[in-house]
């Protein structure tokens, strides 16, 4: 009964605080369109969703194997030598993001040119891409540390660090998109993440400081959780690269107020409906990993999550199905032939 609690427990805390951060960032969404108009909000859906790509990437799944190695070290941390281990868990994982930082931010810059012609077919935003880079690398520089609050079950600091992103986002966006309309795009996102990083940094620090270590000796015992993070590799590139080629092709024989639909159809039927699953997951895969060479507590994990799951999206699902028809009422296709 106590798992239980902890699981609901985890999920109604993470469930608030996604809805809380979808209702920020509608209201950041709809001050976006008011600024840049359609086709400066396709624009930064076209960018946002380009950095994503080479973000997810270059970081080789470590949001995932890197909660793993740390969630591991916990478990055992009130064992002999179990607060080294933690310590060395979360220096190696860290050691791996700051290369893969390194390794995202030298792709985007040498690979701007193909960007700009395979999402634009032309070569002007070329220049956006390059600005575009230090965002590509704090982005995965944030999915380190926050990778780092997880595997140390700091549950709480997530959520906070969660809505404070959010807000950070109306606070440095909305001026700028104020002040240099589209222009401010591309700043506008490196600015974010600029702020993102410095706000994670400031909760994950505290849990331990950091220790970088790149010798090749050090960086080998890593090989592990690289081969596992490298599985998740593959769904991650497929799922964004075929969204930004939708986005592409969308702008290419359209235009960027036609990526906008596309867009908040996706926003609409996907992201916000994931809010129930993301908030499971962010307890279910520490806590499973933790127990991992339990098979039978590994077996009870599960149970327990799926009992929580079914009776929690089930309502949701049945609210999407009504709702549709209001709030996209009269749906019209849209011809893109020429």
């Amino acid at each position: 009964m106590e798992s239980y609690k902890n699981i609901l427990k985890a999920t109604t805390l993470f469930g608030g605080v996604q809805g809380f951060n979808i209702l920020l960032n509608l209201v950041r969404a709809k001050l976006a369109a008011l600024l840049l108009g359609p086709a400066g909000v396709g624009l930064n859906g076209i960018f946002n969703e380009t950095r994503e790509l080479i973000h997810t990437s270059t970081n080789l799944g470590m949001d995932k194997s890197g909660v793993r190695e740390i969630a591991k070290a916990y478990g055992t941390r009130d064992e002999e030598g179990g607060e080294e281990r933690l310590e060395k868990a979360v220096s190696l994982t860290r050691s791996w993001v700051m290369l893969f930082v390194i390794t995202g931010i030298v792709f985007t810059i040498l690979a701007a040119p193909l960007l700009s012609w395979a999402t634009f077919s032309s070569w002007e935003h070329t220049w956006d891409y390059m600005l575009l880079s230090p965002a590509v690398g704090l982005s995965t520089l944030v999915c380190g540390e926050i990778v780092v609050l997880r595997g140390l079950h700091k549950l709480k600091s997530i959520a906070t660090v969660s809505v404070l992103h959010v807000i950070a986002g109306i606070l440095s966006t909305i001026p700028i998109y104020y002040f240099f309309g589209m222009d401010g795009v591309v700043p506008a996102l490196v600015l974010l993440f600029v702020i993102q990083s410095l706000i994670v940094i400031c909760f994950s620090y505290k849990q331990f400081r950091p220790r970088l270590h790149f010798s090749m000796d050090f960086l080998k015992q890593g090989k592990t959780m690289l081969m596992i993070g490298s599985s998740f590799v593959l769904s991650g590139v497929v799922a964004h690269g075929t969204r930004l080629a939708a986005q592409a092709y969308l702008n290419n024989v359209g235009s960027l107020e036609t990526v906008v639909f596309f867009t908040s159809a996706y926003a609409i039927t996907i992201t916000y409906g994931g809010v129930i699953l993301a908030s499971l997951d962010t307890d279910y895969f520490p806590r499973s990993t933790s127990v991992f060479k339990d098979f039978e507590a590994r077996l009870s994990t599960v149970r327990r999550q799926i009992d929580v799951a079914v009776p929690l999206c089930l309502p949701f699902s049945v609210a999407i199905l009504v709702m549709m028809p209001i709030v996209l009422p009269n749906p019209r296709p849209v011809s893109l032939c020429c």
